[in-house]
């Protein structure tokens, strides 16, 4: 595990702490349990974490390991497995550690809010082992079966349950034009395959497509990416459970109470502060190969 982590490039002082906490678990009563859960997983693969998030609860609290540490844990244990399941389907090493540096940012993403290298959206993960997630580039990408109603778009028709390719944006720095044009182009020729009439439908399901959010983004890079898609549909939440990608550790406070340190901060608390909803916004767009 030591070896992996240097390779999909852990912070030097989450690979010391990951490595301590994995010595710790290895000396415990509890390391047979956890590689069965490990070998139980990546034979079966499910959907649905959580039977696995129960079981791994119960370890930490044996252990005294940190609940989210030990999730980190069990998936870099599972991509040491997946990193043979890439090269034996034929995929390059490559590949797998762009893809699988997921789990660094999530580590940096879980020490900001809760204070501790680990790792708390484990359902977040099945895509990822289970071989149909993948980072090319600047962003990720999944074929998705479209969950909306049929849209009209550029001159396209997609229809419900048609594939399209799902995108995500991984908090890993900047996302300029020039990095997630190069993500796109990448995907057309990745899922070339499955578009062989050459029309890419990419589809988004995230809070910054929610059409409430669009005059509270500042102009520049994530405006300009957010513009791309059309809105197919949107879901509001009586609170807004992807708050801590803007606010981290004080995504919770009251909104008169969230910190307003950028202009994004401030614009979305001031909404949210004034009584507005944001969710999530379905979006779509289409590029055609030339």
């Amino acid at each position: 595990m030591e070896q992996l982590m240097k390779d999909l490039e852990f912070l030097p002082e989450d690979q010391e702490y990951l490595a301590g906490q994995r010595l710790l678990l290895r000396e415990s009563a509890s390391e047979a349990a956890f590689l069965a859960l490990v070998r139980d997983f990546t034979e079966k693969l499910p959907d649905d974490t959580s039977p696995a998030e129960a079981a791994l609860l119960r370890l930490a609290e044996d252990t005294a390991i940190h609940p989210y540490t030990m999730n980190l844990l069990f998936l870099l244990e599972c991509a040491l497995w997946l990193r043979k399941a890439y090269a034996h389907a034929g995929y390059t090493d490559a590949l797998f550690l762009d893809t699988m540096r997921d789990l660094k940012w999530k580590a940096a993403e879980c020490r900001d809010v809760y204070g501790v290298a680990g790792n708390f959206v484990m359902f977040w993960y099945p895509g990822f082992y289970q071989l149909k997630r993948f980072a090319l580039g600047r962003l990720q990408f999944e074929l998705y079966s479209f969950p909306c109603h049929s849209s009209h778009i550029s001159g396209v028709t997609i229809r419900k349950g048609s594939p399209v390719i799902n995108l995500h944006i991984p908090s890993c720095g900047p996302l300029t034009k020039e990095l997630w044009e190069d993500s796109i182009h990448r995907a057309m020729d990745f899922f070339s395959g499955d578009f062989p009439d050459g029309i890419f439908p990419f589809f988004i399901e995230s809070w910054i497509a929610d059409p409430d959010l669009a005059p509270l983004l500042p102009d520049g890079n994530l405006k300009d990416f957010a513009e791309l898609f059309t809105l197919v549909d949107v879901h509001k939440f009586a609170d807004f459970p992807d708050g801590w990608r803007i606010f981290g550790k004080d995504w919770k406070l009251d909104p008169k109470d969230l910190p307003r340190r950028t202009r994004l901060q401030k614009n979305v608390a001031d909404f949210l502060a004034r009584g507005g909803k944001i969710g999530e916004g379905f979006g779509a767009f289409i590029r055609r190969r030339t």
